[in-house]
């Protein structure tokens, strides 16, 4: 008998600190114990194949002018540049990662990165990245383990970095799930009840620059800025806010979800609850 995964994506969502990472560990196990070929990509995985993680965008008159001023790495950017369409997209992080020594071409890309676009340019490029994906997809046996990027990344460069309105994240949210529904997608989300006390349990885990960093993101510019947010509490303030808009959109997706209260990290619990619906989605032929 061979077990086979009638969906081909899962997707592990919540705020930082809920168990995502855990969570999506959880499931490759699961599904590599039933001989079901799986691919797991974590949070900030430089092989994403449904996002752009430390990736400039450039059209061609950006390209050329980043060239000109690099004229000695014209190969080595090459090297690293995908075409499509128009644009020129350029792995920044895996080049610096063989080059650290060229921290001024490295800079002068990620100042193109595709989260720091204007939104008009930003959304139909993120969007055509989910179509290339479940494109691939669909054409392999394989099962794809996401830890956030569906939800968590579109909410946080549009509420976060730009403060767009509740209905244009919606639009962004829906047309990337339409775009997945032939996949058969699972959503779960790890709901965290309390945020602040969440939030305050993972600090100590984090590097300071990631706290200092997160706060600066959500409170200096977008809704946090907006609305007058400011420190922690303003963090925690906007977290709540996207918490809500998740747990909306969520309601409204095309395919299944489970949202798991996690509050009290109960992983026996959780586990039981996953696995019993992975092994709704197994058929043995």
């Amino acid at each position: 008998m061979v077990a086979i995964m009638r969906s081909k994506v899962i997707i592990v969502e919540g705020i930082p600190g809920s168990g995502k990472t855990t969570t999506a560990k959880h499931i490759e196990k699961i599904l590599k114990e039933k001989d079901i070929p799986v691919k797991l990509f974590l949070e900030g995985s430089l092989d994403q194949p449904a996002d752009y993680e430390y990736t400039g965008c450039l059209n061609e008159e950006q390209f050329e002018e980043l060239v000109g001023k690099h004229p000695e790495d014209r190969e080595l950017i090459a090297r690293f540049t995908v075409k499509k369409g128009d644009n020129f997209f350029i792995s920044y992080m895996k080049l610096y990662d063989e080059n650290k020594e060229k921290q001024s071409l490295i800079d002068d890309i990620a100042a193109y990165d595709v989260y720091e676009l204007p939104l008009e340019k930003h959304l139909p490029v993120a969007l055509e990245k989910w179509k290339e994906f479940s494109e691939k997809a669909a054409n392999e046996e394989a099962v794809y383990i996401f830890e956030c990027c569906f939800i968590q990344n579109p909410l946080t460069v549009m509420l976060g970095k730009h403060g767009a309105p509740s209905g244009q994240i919606r639009k962004h949210v829906l047309e990337i799930a339409e775009t997945i529904k032939g996949l058969n997608p699972i959503v779960i989300y790890l709901h965290q009840d309390n945020i602040r006390e969440t939030i305050e349990r993972v600090i100590p885990e984090r590097p300071e620059a990631w706290y200092n960093g997160i706060i600066q993101y959500f409170t200096e510019q977008g809704y946090g800025k907006a609305q007058g947010l400011e420190g922690f509490d303003g963090f925690v303030k906007v977290l709540e806010k996207r918490r809500e808009l998740e747990l909306e959109l969520i309601e409204e997706l095309p395919f299944q979800s489970l949202v798991i209260d996690n509050s009290d990290r109960d992983w026996e619990k959780i586990y039981r609850e996953i696995d019993e619906m992975i092994t709704g989605k197994v058929t043995a032929v």
